[in-house]
């Protein structure tokens, strides 16, 4: 329902950006993940600057998706924005 409510919203002339919530280092998702349902894969901003920005994220999962559902999602929903 996300995508479809994205492409909606991009044929009425929005600007439609589609991207996993950052995990950026001092944030709340990062210094209290358990308060956000996440689990964090890197825990030290050390970690976190080791993968950044050679890895494209999120650097953490939920209790329903993998990192990787994450990312496959947003692409599911990007692709569907483009067309």
């Amino acid at each position: 329902r996300t995508a479809e409510l994205a492409l909606q919203v991009s044929r009425q002339g929005a600007e439609v950006s589609v991207c996993p919530m950052v995990l950026d280092p001092a944030s709340p998702l990062f210094e209290q993940p358990e308060r956000y349902g996440v689990k964090l894969r890197v825990a030290k901003l050390r970690d976190y600057f080791s993968l950044h920005p050679y890895d494209d994220g999120p650097y953490y999962r939920t209790e329903h998706l993998a990192e990787p559902d994450i990312r496959a999602a947003v692409h599911r929903i990007r692709d569907a924005v483009r067309r």
